[in-house]
């Protein structure tokens, strides 16, 4: 098995993510990007819509979608920053 990074998924200053993965999908500006630990440095915007995929420690596949956001892995860790689409307020 591939070694683990950190991954941290923050929207609006709360943390929707934080722990080890061993592979993190994207789907960025240019592209499907998928990565691992030791992957070289990049970052990279978000493609809008998007959705951000990965396995978590106990390795179940989770998914977070996100209207847009950046996307930053440098020295074997992963910050992603996402803009969550909000559903509309209820008017009555």
């Amino acid at each position: 098995m591939t070694s683990a990074f950190v991954l941290t998924i923050v929207a609006r200053s709360v943390i929707l993510f934080r722990g080890a993965v061993h592979l993190c999908s994207i789907q960025g500006a240019g592209g499907s990007r998928s990565f691992e630990a030791r992957h070289e440095p990049f970052m990279t915007i978000l493609a809008s819509p998007s959705e951000i995929q990965f396995n978590d420690e106990s390795n179940q596949r989770r998914k977070i979608a996100a209207a847009t956001g950046w996307v930053s892995f440098i020295g074997g860790s992963c910050t992603i920053l996402v803009e969550i689409d909000r559903p509309a307020p209820i008017h009555r």
